[in-house]
């Protein structure tokens, strides 16, 4: 799906997040391995807080595909389910 560039959007238990001062998403772009687009959610300030549904949803023309994560956050280090 990295051709035409894909459509990323990160929600987060429902709700649209964008780099922020909570949030960095990064999108890279790579032909090395034949037109690889990855999109890659850190957090700034991990917390309790940050706990819940992260959902990564990419479209394009040649489709659309989303992926679900859990996270759980132990000891301020977050963790996936």
């Amino acid at each position: 799906m990295g051709v035409p560039l894909p459509h990323v959007i990160w929600t987060f238990n429902g709700t649209l997040i964008n780099s922020s001062t909570n949030y960095n998403i990064m999108n890279i772009n790579s032909s090395l391995a034949g037109s690889v687009y990855t999109s890659i959610l850190t957090w700034r300030n991990i917390s309790h807080g940050a706990e819940g549904q992260y959902l990564c949803s990419v479209s394009n023309i040649a489709g659309n595909m989303d992926k679900l994560f859990n996270v759980q956050v132990n000891n301020c280090k977050a963790s996936f389910i």
